[in-house]
């Protein structure tokens, strides 16, 4: 399972991601694998520590790329099984997000 990060660069987007807003404003930054989780939200909560220096592997799996930490309005994709399913960090949970609407992973980022 491969988990990819999309920061949220558009005005306003702290205050939550609105796809025909921010979408455009989605920078891919970075992907990294993590064991099968049971369900989606153990595998964005983890992405999550991941991206807000909670996890011990923080700095090599994501701060090594220079970027900032995970916030509301930011974007999640899980790889599974060649299917890609994302989700809108909110202020409280997750919210899905179309995953067509997100700019496209990188070729040198996907599951092979």
């Amino acid at each position: 399972m491969k988990t990819h990060i999309y920061l949220n660069e558009g005005d306003g987007n702290f205050f939550g991601y609105v796809p025909s807003k921010h979408a455009p404003h989605l920078k891919y930054v970075t992907a990294f694998t993590q064991p099968d989780a049971r369900d989606d939200i153990a595998a964005l909560e983890l992405a999550f520590q991941v991206g807000n220096g909670a996890d011990p592997e923080s700095d090599v799996l994501y701060y090594n790329h220079g970027v900032r930490s995970i916030s509301v309005g930011d974007v999640i994709a899980i790889e599974r099984d060649g299917a890609l399913t994302a989700f809108a960090c909110a202020s409280m949970g997750w919210e899905p997000v179309d995953p067509q609407s997100l700019p496209p992973v990188p070729v040198s980022e996907r599951i092979s």
